[in-house]
C-alpha cells in the first residue's frame, strides 16, 4: 500500500511525459503519464508486459497555464476491488474510461513495481530518457497508507473551486517516504520528510528553480497559442526562439492577462537580434472575433490596440501611428524593462535600467515619457496580455522574467528586487506600484 502526490505544471502538450515513476524497462515499470495524443492521465502497473493495474482518466490535463494536483493511490488489500487503485485531479477522483487497453483492478495483495527494494524512483523521467518539460512543485510517497487527496490539499474557503496545498507534516511517511519540497535551489533532492530518502539531482541546475508555484503562479509565454509556427519554448515558456522559415511576423503571446493595475516585466535579448527591424516586445489584447468564435491574440504592430516598441524604432500599433521611444540603442544582450499602466492607459519601454524617452512610469496621470495606449471595442473586458515578436523572418531568442528570477539559464544573482507586494525576483528595481504579473497580485490589481 502506498501513496503518491506531486503538483505540476505543463510547458507543453507534445510529449507522453511521466511526472514520476520507476522501472526496470518498459515491460516493468510503475507510472503516472499524460497521454500526448489525448491529454488524458494514466496510472499503471506493468509486470513482465502485462498489466497488474491501471486507470485512464477522462480528465484533459493539456492547461500549460495552470497547477495540477496528482495523487495516486496503490491499496491492493483493500477488500473492495475497485477501491485497490485510485486517481485524484485537484482534489477530484477520477473515473476510468479505458484507454490503451482495458482498465484493470489489481488482485488482492498484488505487490507494484514500485516500492521494491533496489529499484529507482524517478521524478520527472520516462524509462525512455524523455524528460518532463513542466514544473513540479511537490512530490511526496507515503509508504504503507492510503490517504486521499484531502490529505494533501483543500480547496479554498473563499474561493471554492480553486485547490490548494496543505501542509503534509503530520502524515505518516513510512520507511520508504519522501517529501520533495525543491525549496532549496542548490539541494532540490532534499527530503524534507524526516526520513532521510534524498534524490539524486541530474539534469538540473540553480536556473530551473523558479518562484513560479500552485500558490501563487506565475505567467510564462503561452505554448499553445500557435496562430504562427517555427516557435521553440524552453525554460518552463519562458524562453522562446523563433526557427525562421516562415514566421514572419509571428508572435507569442502569455498566460495571464490584465484589464486594471499596474504591471512590470522584463525581457533579454539573448539572441539573433539583427536586421530593422528584427523584433517587437509589448502587449496584445484578447479579442473576440465574432467571424470564428474563439479568442485571439496578436502582437503589434499587425493587429489593432496592441502596442510594442521594435527595437531599433519606435512604438508601433496597428491600430495608430507610430511614435518616437528612442529605441536605437537596444541589441543583442541588453535587458528590456516593460510597465504597462492600466490604471492611466500609460506604456513605458526601458533598456539596461534607464527609461527610454525620459520616462517615468510613476508619474501617474501626467504619463512623462509614456507611451498612450486605448482598449478597442472588441476587446474582452479590456484585457491585455504580454507578448514578443518579430517584424521579418529574423531569428530572435527572448528570455523573459515575470518575476521567476532568471533569464534562461541564468539566475540573477547580487542585488535584486522584488515587486511592492514582495513578490518576483527582478533585475532592476520594479516601480513603485507596479507588480510581478501573477496570480496573487491579480487577484488584487488584475481586473
Amino acid at each position: 500500500t502506498w501513496t503518491m502526490s506531486c503538483w505540476f505544471k505543463r510547458s507543453s502538450t507534445a510529449y507522453e511525459t511521466a511526472p514520476w515513476g520507476t522501472w526496470s524497462d518498459g515491460s516493468n515499470q510503475t507510472k503516472c503519464r499524460i497521454m500526448a495524443t489525448t491529454g488524458t492521465v494514466q496510472f499503471f502497473d506493468y509486470q513482465s508486459g502485462g498489466s497488474t493495474g491501471q486507470l485512464n482518466t477522462n480528465r484533459i490535463a493539456r492547461d500549460v497555464a495552470g497547477w495540477y494536483h496528482l495523487v495516486c493511490v496503490w491499496d491492493s488489500d483493500n477488500g473492495t476491488a475497485g477501491d485497490r487503485m485510485k486517481m485524484y485531479i485537484n482534489g477530484v477522483e477520477q473515473g476510468s474510461v479505458g484507454g490503451y487497453s482495458t482498465d484493470t483492478n489489481p488482485s488482492s495483495g498484488q505487490a507494484t513495481i514500485m516500492n521494491v527494494s533496489g529499484r529507482v524512483v524517478y521524478i520527472g523521467r520516462d524509462y525512455d530518457g524523455t524528460y518532463w518539460d513542466g514544473y513540479i512543485a511537490e512530490a511526496i510517497f507515503i509508504d504503507g497508507t492510503a490517504y486521499a487527496a484531502s490529505d494533501f490539499g483543500e480547496f479554498n474557503s473563499a474561493s471554492p473551486t480553486v485547490w490548494q496545498p496543505k501542509d503534509p507534516t503530520d502524515l505518516t511517511f513510512g520507511n520508504n517516504g519522501f517529501w520533495l519540497d525543491f525549496k532549496d535551489s542548490a539541494d532540490l533532492g532534499n527530503d524534507v520528510s524526516g526520513k532521510s530518502n534524498d534524490f539524486t539531482v541530474a539534469n538540473l541546475t540553480a536556473s530551473d528553480h523558479s518562484q513560479d508555484s500552485p500558490t501563487n503562479n506565475f505567467c510564462t509565454l503561452n505554448s499553445l497559442d500557435s496562430f504562427y509556427g517555427n516557435r521553440n519554448f524552453s525554460y518552463g515558456n519562458n524562453r522562446i526562439y523563433f526557427s525562421g522559415g516562415g514566421t514572419q511576423y509571428a508572435y507569442a503571446s502569455s498566460t495571464m492577462a490584465m484589464s486594471a493595475g499596474k504591471w512590470y516585466w522584463e525581457i533579454y535579448l539573448q539572441a539573433g537580434i539583427t536586421g530593422t527591424p528584427p523584433c517587437y516586445f509589448g502587449f496584445a489584447p484578447v479579442v473576440a472575433n465574432a467571424s470564428n468564435n474563439y479568442m485571439e491574440q496578436r502582437t503589434a504592430p499587425y493587429n489593432t490596440y496592441s502596442y510594442a516598441a521594435q527595437s531599433p524604432g519606435n512604438w508601433q500599433s496597428g491600430g495608430e501611428a507610430s511614435t518616437p521611444a528612442s529605441m536605437g540603442t537596444a541589441t543583442q544582450g541588453d535587458y528590456i524593462m516593460m510597465a504597462l499602466d492600466l490604471e492611466n492607459n500609460f506604456a513605458y519601454v526601458g533598456v539596461n535600467g534607464t527609461w527610454l524617452n525620459s520616462g517615468d512610469p510613476t508619474s501617474g496621470a501626467t504619463g512623462t515619457g509614456a507611451k498612450t495606449i486605448t482598449a478597442a471595442a472588441n476587446m474582452v473586458n479590456g484585457w491585455f496580455t504580454p507578448a514578443v515578436g518579430l517584424g521579418s523572418s529574423h531569428t530572435p531568442t527572448y528570455d523573459m522574467n515575470f518575476g521567476n528570477g532568471s533569464f534562461g539559464s541564468t539566475v540573477l544573482t547580487g542585488t535584486t528586487y522584488p515587486d511592492d507586494n514582495d513578490y518576483g525576483i527582478f533585475k532592476y528595481d520594479v516601480p513603485t506600484g507596479y507588480y510581478a504579473v501573477c496570480t496573487k497580485n491579480l487577484a488584487e490589481f488584475g481586473g
